[in-house]
């Protein structure tokens, strides 16, 4: 099932339903990511790579669920035209074809700072009553490659925003299951990190762990040439601490 919605009360009626009539085991919420371009360049290093925009919708984590129950993905983006919206539909269609056991929500939506709140607070309102937090997934990538001044508040603004708002709701049960996309920055390209446990860690760290990267790795991190960095990092021991929290904290969406 692929459904496309573009009103937001049809969107909180469809996801309760969904919820309440069928076996879905884990619920995972995509913020701002849809497929707009084949290729990513990258200002440091200058390189380009394949863009991971599918895996922003439904990560490689989200696609080996092993259940009986169905998986629910819930991606809510402004998708701008018809063009894009269709395209996005198409490429959604052909993962949904392979794992069979997953359904898609799609949310046509501008999320703002000013209905982000009540747009959060009606989704957890809908998937509480079932899904545990061990069960559900918050992932926001929205990030601006080019931004304007507004882009820049809503990105600054907008993480800290998530978390507060999960925090307030529901006893906070669902604020540790909020991660935070590592955006356009080359090496860490396909991560996201848990917000509560690695945000700071993560502003504190991520220069130097870059400056590691650009030493050892050529491609953007994933879980193959982690490998490369264990190693350079048994040589490197005052900065082996930064690189265990990285990976503890992190997932990889290929």
């Amino acid at each position: 099932m692929n459904q496309l919605i573009d009103s937001f009360e049809s969107f909180e009626t469809q996801l309760k339903t969904y919820i309440l009539t069928h076996n879905c085991q884990y619920v995972y919420i995509s913020l701002g990511s849809k497929y707009n371009e084949s290729e990513v360049d990258f200002h440091y290093p200058k390189k380009y790579t394949y863009t991971n925009s599918m895996y922003q919708m439904i990560p490689t984590f989200v696609r080996n669920i092993s259940c009986e129950k169905n998986v629910l993905v819930v991606v809510i983006d402004d998708f701008h035209d018809d063009i894009l919206l269709s395209h996005n539909n198409k490429q959604l269609l052909n993962i949904i074809d392979e794992f069979k056991n997953i359904d898609i929500i799609m949310l046509d939506f501008l999320i703002t700072l000013q209905n982000l709140p009540l747009l959060l607070g009606k989704i957890m309102d809908c998937v509480s009553p079932t899904i545990c937090p061990e069960r559900c997934m918050i992932c926001n990538f929205i990030c601006f490659k080019r931004p304007n001044h507004q882009d820049i508040q809503l990105e600054d603004k907008l993480p800290s925003l998530i978390y507060n708002t999960l925090k307030n709701i529901h006893g906070g049960i669902y604020k540790k299951r909020y991660y935070q996309w590592c955006g356009y920055k080359y090496y860490t390209y396909h991560h996201v990190y848990n917000y509560e446990t690695y945000h700071m860690l993560y502003m504190f760290h991520i220069k130097s762990l870059f400056y590691l990267f650009e030493h050892v790795i050529k491609d953007p991190l994933d879980d193959y040439n982690k490998e490369n960095l264990d190693i350079f990092m048994e040589k490197k021991t005052q900065h082996s601490e930064k690189w265990i929290q990285f990976k503890e904290h992190t997932l990889c969406l290929l």
